[in-house]
């Protein structure tokens, strides 16, 4: 990126100095942000006093922008290498002049976008994230998904966030959730870092509760650990037969079947374990939630047509009251892969029927 300027600056800079020497610049064209192009009106040679350093750089000047002056990648870049010149004492290169002490905190501040902080201030929680819509999860992966906070503070915007597994009591609880530090966005969206350590698929429901989100303090480095050692043994018979109803609702629950109460069962607690283990062994079979319709693998569904001419009939209208609850709807189909987008030339309108409860 090169350094510009507005138009109001040249006027400006223009009647200090009116020898400056004036370059077309034709050749050259900016591409902004959104793929935005704008061509430069005007090329200048200006040396520039940049915290204590002087720099000569060709500077751009740019119609219709609203800031007097932008440094560019290419400024920047020479600005941090004469910095760390002058504070590495093993080179014998001789800075241009030492930078002051009082500027330095600034420019840091300025180049990493973070602030100096109180070490006895405490982070302050912005709020806990929440899934935006349904995921599910590879056994045995790391995923990256995005949560949004229910309200962002507007004076927290861009600052950096930390992101941790969240305190809620009704947190999914057979995920793990690592550490982030990121930029809090205006939207209130946070990257959220899930590990599903399972062998089997995990589905997050929407507006699941996965991570608590505080400001960022301060962040330090760990010394290097040179070795890490672990052992651990593994038994065929090491897990413990449930004996009570409450050991029984825990392994529900860590299996996504706590909606199963087998304490109403009117039998003895020798054939309620039987019946767990036999739920256990075939809990592949359960639903998990109102989406989870299953996958026959093993079917061809045909449908058969009195001839082979395609038809496409007219949609039908959507009240607009329903429109929100249908792209929802949708939307979590086509995440769990029950239905798809097609570009087949059958078509057939979408029918929607509101449950009463």
């Amino acid at each position: 990126m090169a350094c510009t300027i507005s138009e109001e600056a040249e006027a400006k800079i223009s009647k200090i100095l009116t020898h400056m020497d004036k370059k077309p610049a034709n050749d050259f064209v900016i591409v902004g942000c959104g793929g935005h192009v704008v061509t430069p009106s005007a090329l200048y040679e200006l040396t520039l006093t940049v915290f204590g350093f002087n720099v000569m750089v060709p500077v751009l000047v740019v119609p219709g922008q609203s800031d007097e002056m932008i440094l560019g990648s290419n400024a920047i870049r020479w600005l941090i290498s004469q910095i760390k010149v002058s504070f590495d004492e093993t080179t014998d290169c001789p800075p241009q002049r030492d930078i002051r002490k009082d500027n330095l905190p600034g420019l840091m501040s300025l180049l990493s976008d973070s602030m100096s902080c109180d070490p006895g201030k405490k982070p302050i929680k912005v709020g806990t994230a929440k899934l935006k819509r349904s995921v599910t999860l590879q056994p045995l992966t790391e995923h990256l998904v995005w949560a949004k906070l229910p309200t962002s503070d507007v004076s927290l915007v861009g600052c950096s966030v930390i992101i941790e597994p969240t305190q809620s009591k009704c947190r999914p609880r057979q995920i793990l959730v690592g550490r982030v530090v990121a930029s809090l966005y205006a939207d209130g969206c946070v990257p959220v870092k899930i590990v599903n350590p399972t062998e089997k698929p995990l589905t997050l429901r929407r507006n699941a509760k996965v991570a608590d989100v505080s400001t960022c303090v301060s962040v330090h480095d760990f010394t290097k650990t040179e070795c890490i050692q672990s052992n651990k043994q593994y038994t065929k018979d090491s897990v413990k037969t449930p004996v009570t109803d409450e050991d029984m609702s825990h392994i529900l629950s860590d299996i996504g079947l706590q909606d199963l109460d087998l304490s109403s069962c009117e039998v003895s607690m020798e054939w309620k374990n039987e019946l767990l283990q036999i739920i256990r062994q075939y809990e592949y079979i359960f639903s998990r939630h109102k989406m989870d319709c299953g996958d026959a693998t093993d079917f061809v569904h045909r449908i058969r047509l009195v001839d082979d001419k395609p038809f496409r009939l007219p949609y039908r209208r959507v009240p607009p009251c329903h429109y929100e609850k249908l792209r929802t709807a949708l939307s979590e189909m086509e995440e769990l892969g029950i239905v798809r987008k097609s570009q087949s030339e059958y078509s057939s309108p979408l029918v929607l029927v509101v449950k009463p409860n």
